[in-house]
């Protein structure tokens, strides 16, 4: 599951029964579905990646990629360059760069890389061991995350030719699901152990918090907008959506209220700048209006300590 843009949602399946691999798209965030079916013997659908509403790539079980460039409506191959390696996890970061998370047993290829939106690869050893199915997240040229072999996640900063592993989320019977970034800082890890959890880090991957682990069933997909919107599902139904909890005042959304917050008030206020954090701190005397006698709230919160006379 995917989304283009903000409106263009779209997402991969195959049906062995029927014969046929499809291709969903949905223009009012999911409410409704159109279909697009494919020959299956063209691929097993397993992952779908879309830069915007037209340009779009999805890999299966076949050793090369497929393209669309108009949206859904026609499929065409790229192959990897590797007989026999299967494709995964797919990420572009625009209509030219892109990577695939995989493997070819008896090798330890694991990505591949295209900066001409597929019609050549990369091939990436990076010393990861085989692996089948990995899902990848880029956030641009260089930062990605990398699910392998069903439990580590590994790192990138170089474009994806070098790897670092990052840790093991899971044990014994546990498992990995899919990693999210949406920033070179910001990332999350989905999975199951026992329960499903996610696990956050702020700085890279260098450490990891516990941001959820209780009721539902294991997670399956997840996709992050931003560092404050992202939902995740899974068996059984389940729906998380993610909120966090939001300091009056952060607009930035760092964790604390700084100079830059205040900046941003100002900007916002004089310049009508938009913020750079959606959980806006915005009528901050609680008057249902958006003045200038706010932004003084603000300031004698950030510089003397007075405390805001309510919270929304």
């Amino acid at each position: 599951m995917d989304f283009g843009d903000e409106s263009h949602l779209f997402g991969v399946g195959s049906n062995p029964g029927s014969g046929y691999a499809a291709v969903y798209q949905s223009i009012d965030y999911g409410m409704s579905w159109f279909v697009n079916e494919l020959p299956q013997h063209f691929i097993f659908f397993s992952e779908v990646d879309f830069v915007d509403s037209v340009n779009g790539w999805a890999t299966g079980d076949k050793d090369f990629i497929v393209t669309t460039k108009d949206g859904w409506q026609t499929w065409t191959a790229q192959s990897y360059g590797i007989p026999g390696y299967r494709g995964g996890g797919v990420s572009f970061i625009d209509s030219l760069h892109g990577w695939v998370g995989g493997g070819l047993q008896g090798t330890d290829t694991a990505v591949v890389a295209t900066t001409d939106g597929g019609n050549t690869w990369n091939h990436y050893s990076a010393g990861i061991p085989f692996f089948s199915g990995g899902h990848i997240d880029f956030v641009d040229s260089l930062h990605g995350w990398l699910r392998a072999a069903g439990k580590g996640v590994y790192h990138s900063t170089d474009g994806g030719r070098i790897w670092a592993e990052q840790g093991t989320f899971s044990y014994f019977g546990g498992s990995v699901g899919r990693v999210q970034a949406v920033d070179s800082l910001h990332a999350w890890v989905f999975g199951d152990y026992f329960a499903p959890y996610i696990w956050k880090t702020t700085d890279g991957g260098q450490n990891w918090e516990l941001e959820y682990n209780g009721a539902g069933g294991t997670l399956l997909d997840a996709v992050m907008v931003d560092r404050w919107h992202g939902v995740a599902v899974g068996d059984y139904g389940t729906v998380l959506i993610y909120s966090p909890q939001a300091t009056l005042g952060d607009l930035n959304g760092d964790g604390e209220i700084t100079v830059t917050d205040v900046v941003l008030e100002l900007n916002k206020v004089f310049l009508n700048q938009s913020f750079v954090c959606p959980d806006q701190a915005a009528d901050l005397n609680c008057d249902a209006t958006f003045s200038p006698s706010d932004v003084v709230l603000l300031l004698n919160r950030v510089f003397l300590g007075t405390p805001l006379p309510c919270t929304n």
